[in-house]
């Protein structure tokens, strides 16, 4: 309650002349944990889950610690813009990494180790750019936007934008990658 309170006291732009630094720095943060949770696809998958556990046990606990002090409005709209995005991105590496575990794992057939890991370079690569230009775009949103509350921006506003945009994400990973055929199934 008493950030909430000082965030909404402010009156002059707190991030003015570092919201690109700020930006660089959670893109680059960002892109390093979603590629150090997919390459921990390496250790079978385990590395991978307890990485995701962690950090959504660490994303629970703020959660619960905004909504026990009475501010989750403050909180949907101070997260759900970049959030929206931000979370996919990191559990869409997270699946890439599971991938990599699974790979590893389970052989096909009489299937080498070396064609295994062949066969999924590409999906590998897909994911993890896909992965890198959503944490670009988080990064802008939560620098640029996510970072000003109320009274300089509304919350409502905040979150009708979080919340399309999060529609916007589902839509594309229901339907990207389908032929035109098995979208009317």
């Amino acid at each position: 309650s008493d950030r909430v309170a000082e965030e909404e006291a402010r009156k002059e732009d707190h991030m003015d002349g570092s919201k690109s630094a700020f930006s660089a720095q959670l893109m680059t943060h960002n892109t390093q944990v979603a590629i150090f949770t997919l390459a921990l696809g390496m250790t079978f998958g385990v590395g991978t889950s307890i990485l995701l556990f962690y950090n959504g046990v660490l994303i629970g606990a703020v959660i619960m610690d905004y909504i026990l002090a009475g501010e989750s409005v403050f909180l949907v709209g101070w997260l759900l813009p970049h959030g929206s995005v931000e979370i996919p991105a990191i559990l869409l590496a997270g699946q890439g990494g599971l991938l990599l575990g699974k790979t590893l794992l389970f052989a096909r057939g009489r299937m080498a180790l070396a064609q295994r890991l062949k066969e999924i370079r590409g999906d590998l690569v897909v994911i993890i750019f896909g992965v890198g230009a959503m944490l670009i775009w988080a990064g802008v949103i939560e620098s640029f936007f996510s970072q000003y509350h109320e009274p300089m921006l509304p919350y409502a506003v905040k979150i009708v934008f979080g919340t399309l945009q999060m529609i916007g994400v589902v839509v594309y990973f229901t339907y990207a990658g389908r032929s035109g055929e098995s979208v009317g199934r």
